[in-house]
């Protein structure tokens, strides 16, 4: 049987798709609801030389990534753990889901007590990353 130019470039278009598909999934994991690979959206907390880089607002609910460029596990933790207390160790990306409701939430790191911020939920957004202590 002969391919036409036009089966030959659906096969490849289609081969070429599920490439791009598998690449996009290994890229991700998930470890009980929290992902390991390189996010694909989300808000970001960077944790660097013991710090905390927080985004100014996140929304109701939505996928904060955090990005631990340590070499040592830390977490981000609320006062009120209900909320969120997620671990990332040394060099690791992990993500969680922010508190449904609106409002300021301070958060810490339980291995390191000096380590504290603010997540702020809301639905009105401001941009760019804000540093905390």
């Amino acid at each position: 049987m002969m391919l036409t130019a036009f089966h030959l470039l659906r096969r490849v278009t289609l081969l070429f798709g599920l490439a791009a598909v598998l690449a996009v999934s290994a890229c991700t994991s998930s470890n009980d609801g929290e992902s390991t690979g390189t996010p694909l959206v989300g808000d970001l907390i960077n944790v660097h030389g013991n710090r905390f880089d927080m985004p100014p607002t996140v929304e109701p609910g939505a996928t904060i990534t955090i990005r631990n460029k340590d070499d040592v596990a830390h977490s981000v933790t609320a006062e009120l753990s209900v909320f969120f207390d997620t671990e990332v160790r040394g060099g690791e990306t992990v993500t969680f889901t922010a508190p449904s409701s609106p409002g300021s939430y301070p958060l810490h790191c339980r291995y390191h007590p000096a380590m504290r911020a603010t997540l702020v939920v809301a639905w009105e957004r401001t941009g760019g990353n804000a540093a905390a202590r």
